[in-house]
This record gives C-alpha cells, structure tokens and sequence, in this order.
C-alpha cells in the first residue's frame, strides 16, 4: 500500500491486521464452523434425496414403460 493512505480506511477495507486468537474468540469461531458445517451438510442430504426420488420415478417409468410395450406386442403376436 502506498505511504499516504489513512490507517482507519485500511482498517475497515482489509480488516484489523492483528486477530483475537483468545480461547473464547477461538471457541467462538469453531462454534460458528461447525454450526456452518452442520447448515451445508443437512442441504446436502435434502439435495441428494431428492435426486434419489427424482431417479427412482424415472426408473419405475421406464421400466413400467418397456414392460407395458413388451406385454402388448406379446399379446398383439399371439390374438392374430
């Protein structure tokens, strides 16, 4: 940074340069990340459980879809 610019304003755009690294600042932030991780985690599991169902209906369509298609040229073959 250049010589003429004001500490404060550094202050506020780059943060304080020293960190509280107490125990209870420390806590505090662990807390935080995990509470974050927890957050990100059960949206996950929601997301993936919805791409599940999402692949389990499309399954059972085609599935059902080809069995339907089997059974009828089947039958169509047999009632000539």
């Amino acid at each position: 940074m250049s010589s003429n610019t004001i500490p404060s304003v550094d202050k506020k755009i780059f943060g304080d340069p020293q960190k509280d690294t107490s125990p209870h600042a420390l806590r505090e932030l662990l807390e935080k990340n995990l509470k974050w991780s927890h957050l990100i985690f059960e949206q996950n599991r929601r997301i993936l459980r919805i791409a599940v169902l999402i692949l389990l209906v499309v399954g059972f369509t085609v599935g059902l879809s080809t069995l339907v298609l089997i059974k009828s040229s089947f039958f169509s073959a047999i009632f000539k």
